[in-house]
């Protein structure tokens, strides 16, 4: 099956808690992909820099963050390793 980048997202965006709460600023890095010839077969993976102490708070305890990137859309993820790399755990959204 054909993967196709759909888009390159890179910026300095908020890392919020479930809540909403900011716990801070960091750099990332995403890529939003498509699967195949089905449009709604989208995924959407990268890279999140926070501190160690957010990245474990999300690793340890799973629980979703979201990130509101540089344009103010805002995309729930979880951490799947420690340094740093996400995935989507819903939509990118307004």
């Amino acid at each position: 099956m054909k993967t196709t980048v759909l888009k390159r997202l890179s910026g300095t965006g908020q890392v919020l808690s479930a809540s909403g709460e900011v716990l801070e600023a960091a750099p990332y890095h995403l890529t939003i992909r498509q699967e195949g010839m089905d449009e709604t077969a989208v995924t959407i993976t990268g890279y999140v820099a926070p501190t160690r102490a957010v990245r474990r708070r999300s690793l340890d305890h799973g629980e979703r963050l979201a990130l509101r990137l540089e344009d103010g859309r805002q995309l729930p993820f979880v951490f799947v390793d420690p340094w740093g790399r996400v995935e989507a755990c819903g939509p990118l959204g307004s």
